[in-house]
């Protein structure tokens, strides 16, 4: 008797050790996974970024160039080369004034003449948001992007290499990283001199950092791997001070800077730590690199929350194996028995489910108290009634056939199931029927387990709605809309140039004034705001996202540019008028086209010939 109590207790304790090896062995690999996952996300969440970086880059450029060429063409500046008189070199410096401070990305503005000296000059300080003009004029004729100007063809305009500002032949100190756009000023009697301006390097680097997540560093490397923008100061500039050469990234990360030659964008991990990048072609006149490196403790402080999550599930497991294991082992050695109570009682023991038990016509013969708690039957009240019109009342006959089929079949059927309570609440089951089989391996009876999975798929559908919503305004996110606007060019027929729906960019009009003046918290109230008033005053089938800081973007369908146009001016005004935010938006559109990037960048030049004209209106491609 002794002997044998020993080898039940040595069964018992080997089967609990495995158990608990099976529970650390999951836990790790589980942990392994959640912070693979968790890197993963960061990274793909990341290239989001930087690829919308990437494009707002493009439309920078785009922007710059726009206005250079309107300035060169000016007929204030016309008016002064052809006859430069004091007033009308006054007249010119304060609209070059006007601009830079409108624009902000400008430092100076410059026009020179054919031998290179200046004529007029207007220097603007963001910082201050001060527009000046220059107290001395200078001789450039020596400088290279002077005697590069030489060579380019009327209304061409050449963008230099990115370097740092020089005065009088000396770096300016603290140092100055600027990129120059050139393009010729002619008049009726031929090419006069040249436009020439100075682009502040760190606004706009500002402006292509904007994230959600304030931790991303983004960092922005030259085509020689120098660092042209970074959190840290003191490693940019190497190509121009030896001084700092080191910080190159060929010769820190020779590994990742190969992988950015041969590939345009993607991710990788060196000495622990998550490297994502994009490479920015600026069609033919520089290639730029994006770059952010993530450290593992950040990653870490993301996939946190699943960790203790993870340790707090392995612990009830672990807690339940030990208070359940050692009773259904010793009541397994002990107990022969094979009862309906035997097997609804180790049902109830294993699976901590709702557990009933029906004949071979599926009718119920026994349920456990969960069963009663979940469904609000008791076992008095529904023995001998089919489980067909308990559990699947909202089936479907033919599925319900389906059902009975595969278990006449398989001898065991499981799947998610919308069932009704007594009350006629709704819930989810997850269901398992399983055929018990006698000494003649036929069916007997069938056990039913059922686990109320409510939470869960709620939880699933609340996962999926935050991966397709903006966090601040609970609009449609870019991830979404990028989705949407793919869907609604798929549905045009080939060989159409428009369709009946429309795309309108807004823009909240002078918001970096509202963060500078209010605060970001206040910045945020104001695009709730406008995000609520938009969302509230659109049609039912029009689609409002967030794509950006200040930016918005609407799809609506089924409708013309004329229609759309009495829509978007209704909007406009209404927020124009809106007390809870004092601010005005400008908005472009067009109709949505078989490309979905000539559509957004249709509607996004709109936009900008709105701001161009004033802000406040709304303008068609």
């Amino acid at each position: 008797m002794v002997v044998r109590y020993k080898k039940e207790a040595a069964v018992i304790l080997a089967v609990s050790l495995f158990l608990g090896s099976l529970l650390s062995l999951y836990y790790h690999q589980r942990a392994d996974s959640i912070y693979t996952d968790t890197a993963r996300q960061i990274a793909n969440q990341t290239l989001d970024q930087l690829e919308f970086t990437a494009r707002e880059s493009e439309h920078l450029r785009y922007q710059m160039k726009s206005v250079v060429s309107l300035l060169s063409h000016s007929t204030v500046l016309l008016d002064y080369t052809s006859s430069p008189e004091p007033d009308k070199k006054k007249f010119l410096e304060d609209n070059w004034k006007s601009i830079a401070s409108k624009q902000k990305w400008f430092t100076q503005i410059r026009f020179l003449d054919l031998n290179g000296m200046e004529q007029v000059r207007v220097n603007y300080d963001v910082k201050n948001d001060l527009a000046s003009t220059a107290a001395e004029l200078q001789d450039k004729s020596q400088r290279d992007y002077f005697k590069l100007s030489q060579n380019i063809e009327s209304d061409e305009i050449l963008t230099t290499k990115i370097g740092l500002e020089v005065e009088h032949g000396k770096l300016v100190q603290p140092y100055i990283p600027t990129l120059r756009l050139s393009t010729p000023v002619s008049s009726s009697s031929g090419r006069i001199g040249f436009l020439i301006t100075n682009l502040d390097l760190w606004y706009i680097a500002d402006r292509l950092s904007y994230s959600t997540d304030k931790n991303l560093n983004l960092e922005i490397l030259d085509e020689s791997g120098f660092f042209l923008s970074s959190d840290d100061k003191d490693k940019l500039f190497g190509s121009v001070l030896s001084q700092r050469s080191q910080f190159n990234l060929p010769y820190q990360h020779p590994n990742i800077w190969q992988l950015m030659q041969k590939k345009k964008s993607g991710y990788t991990y060196e000495d622990n730590n998550l490297f994502v990048f994009n490479r920015v072609e600026l069609r033919g006149e520089e290639t730029l690199y994006l770059l952010v490196k993530i450290e593992p403790h950040r990653i870490q402080h993301y996939a946190l929350p699943q960790i203790k999550s993870l340790e707090k599930q392995v612990s009830f497991v672990l807690g339940l194996v030990l208070l359940f294991s050692i009773p259904s082992l010793f009541f397994s050695l002990y107990s022969r028995r094979r009862s309906m109570e035997s097997k609804l009682a180790q049902a109830a023991l294993s699976g901590m489910s709702a557990v009933m038990i029906t004949d071979l016509s599926y009718r119920v013969l026994m349920v456990n108290q969960e069963f009663e708690n979940i469904t609000g039957y008791s076992s008095g009240s529904i023995e001998g009634k089919g489980i067909l019109r308990l559990l699947f009342r909202n089936k479907a006959s033919d599925e319900a056939f389906s059902i009975w089929s595969s278990l006449a079949k398989d001898r065991r059927w499981e799947g998610e199931v919308e069932c009704l309570t007594q009350m006629g609440s709704p819930f989810i089951g997850l269901i398992r029927i399983h055929g018990v089989l006698d000494h003649s391996d036929k069916v007997s009876y069938y056990i039913v387990s059922i686990v109320d999975i409510t939470e869960r798929k709620e939880l699933e559908d609340k996962f999926r709605n935050l991966s397709e919503r903006d966090a601040l305004t609970q609009l449609w996110n870019r991830r979404k809309f990028d989705e949407t606007i793919d869907h609604h060019t798929a549905l045009l027929p080939p060989g159409s140039e428009s369709s009946q729906t429309c795309l309108a960019l807004i823009d909240i009009d002078h918001f970096k004034l509202i963060n500078d003046n209010s605060g970001h918290d206040e910045g945020d109230r104001v695009i709730k705001v406008v995000a609520s008033l938009l969302a509230e005053n659109v049609r039912d089938s029009d689609f409002v996202a967030r794509v950006g800081g200040e930016e918005f973007a609407i799809i609506m369908p089924c409708i013309g540019l004329d229609n759309a146009e009495l829509l978007l001016n209704r909007l406009r005004r209404l927020i124009e008028g809106s007390m809870e935010a004092p601010v005005t938006i400008s908005i472009g559109y067009s109709n949505i086209t078989l490309d979905s990037s000539e559509t957004y960048k249709k509607s996004d030049i709109a936009l900008y010939e709105s701001k161009a004209l004033g802000r406040n209106r709304v303008t068609s491609a």
